[in-house]
């Protein structure tokens, strides 16, 4: 499912390769009580597990550098990695920020992510992200880090990219996507569009069954 791994492979084994993406089902249930969700602005991240290379810590030392009107929430499992949580909760002080755990409810969680102002992604590794999907099927401006699983499958003209583990750098994407809102639907809804085109399992569906046609033929 990762376009970088597969330029990786075919190197490394001179074999070709087929690359086929994730993909996910566009469909999500609204009809959550809008008590459930924040009245006030926010920024969200969200992770299943939150530990070191999820970044987390990169999105709050920004954030103190520019104190935002919006809250950041946090959503995920802070308790994977203990050292990690303290690491977390030392660097808080100051920042507006509202933990709300891990949400297992599909529907409540993809609802958060339509409701904010932006979603940060600043991980530092990944494949191919079902979360950036996902985040991206609810038409919402999204910070990611440029590393090459996320370019590989958005562009500059989709959403705002920073330099992967850089607060600096991320600091000033955030004023930026903040006070460029317009903008940045702009992007979200281009990114919205090349995930229907290519990133819906209906259209991935049809690239599986093509393997096993080639294979059973």
């Amino acid at each position: 499912v990762s376009k970088p791994n597969t330029v990786y492979l075919e190197r490394k084994f001179n074999r070709r390769i087929r690359y086929i993406p994730n993909g996910i089902n566009n469909t999500t249930n609204n009809d959550l009580m809008p008590q459930q969700i924040p009245q006030k602005p926010y920024i969200f991240f969200a992770a299943g597990r939150i530990y070191q290379i999820k970044g987390l810590h990169l999105v709050i030392n920004a954030i103190k550098k520019i104190k935002p009107k919006e809250t950041l929430i946090v959503a995920g499992d802070m308790e994977q990695v203990s050292a990690y949580k303290d690491e977390i909760y030392k660097i808080i002080e100051g920042v507006d920020i509202d933990f709300v755990g891990l949400i297992k409810d599909k529907d409540k969680l993809m609802l958060m992510i339509k409701n904010a102002s932006l979603f940060v992604f600043p991980s530092y590794t990944e494949a191919m992200s079902m979360m950036l999907l996902e985040v991206v099927s609810m038409k919402i401006p999204v910070i990611a880090s440029d590393i090459p699983a996320n370019k590989a499958i958005f562009t500059e003209n989709e959403m705002l990219f920073f330099k992967s583990g850089s607060v600096v750098d991320l600091k000033d994407k955030l004023q930026y996507a903040l006070t460029n809102s317009a903008k940045m639907e702009r992007m979200a809804a281009k990114a919205f569009d090349k995930l229907e085109k290519d990133y819906l399992w209906e259209t991935i569906a049809r690239k599986y069954i093509n393997v096993f046609n080639n294979l059973v033929n």
